[in-house]
């Protein structure tokens, strides 16, 4: 066996280990999540098509969703991922960020494009709503939207609509109460499965003075 072979066959094996590694992080992950999240924290059960989350500050909102995120792309449910939020700076210090937290290091971010490669080979892409044609084009199975009910400009989530055309595609919505026309049409929707929730439920996570205020 030559030395070139040799090289060959520990990159392989050191690559092995790192998949394993991943694998075992990301089981300990969810078994974490599952253990700590409340019981309305976790996927809901039935055929949805959005999972719409809303409650106060504090709550646990983004957690929740990055979360999800997580475990239906684990699940191999979800493939090509859109992540919304607010501005460029939620976008990446907000929803990103809990989403890498959420799935661990198999996660890879690439800040200059917001494009995000998950251990399993899926993909996913951010967007602020700034760009209400940012998603032209794009055909997604899941997207998050992230404090929707505060976009400046609702039209980015009619356009996502048009991104969601894969069978069994499905978004989730976590937002702050405002009972906005477009907030209260996604509610009338029979396949929105809402969860409502105030800041006191995470009582336990909380500083006392944030509940007291």
């Amino acid at each position: 066996m030559n030395l070139r072979t040799q090289i060959a066959q520990a990159r392989r094996q050191v690559a092995r280990q790192a998949r394993t590694r991943t694998r075992a992080l990301d089981v300990s992950r969810a078994a974490a999540w599952l253990a700590t999240a409340r019981p309305n924290q976790l996927l809901p059960a039935g055929p949805w098509r959005t999972w719409f989350i809303r409650a106060g500050r504090g709550w646990g909102k983004t957690v929740t969703g990055a979360e999800a995120v997580a475990a239906l792309v684990r699940a191999g449910l979800a493939r090509r991922i859109a992540i919304v939020a607010r501005t460029e700076d939620d976008l990446r210090n907000v929803a990103i960020a809990a989403l890498q937290a959420a799935y661990g290091p198999g996660l890879r971010y690439y800040p200059a494009t917001h494009r995000l490669v998950f251990a399993n080979g899926a993909i996913g892409f951010g967007f602020s709503a700034g760009q209400p044609d940012g998603p032209r084009g794009y055909e997604f199975d899941l997207v998050w939207f992230d404090e929707l009910a505060a976009f400046p400009n609702p039209a980015i989530y009619d356009q996502f609509q048009f991104a969601l055309r894969v069978p069994g595609a499905r978004q989730i919505i976590t937002t702050t109460p405002r009972p906005t026309p477009l907030i209260r049409a996604i509610l009338a929707d029979p396949t929105t499965h809402e969860t409502t929730g105030r800041t006191s439920d995470n009582a336990v996570n909380l500083d006392r003075g944030t509940l007291v205020s």
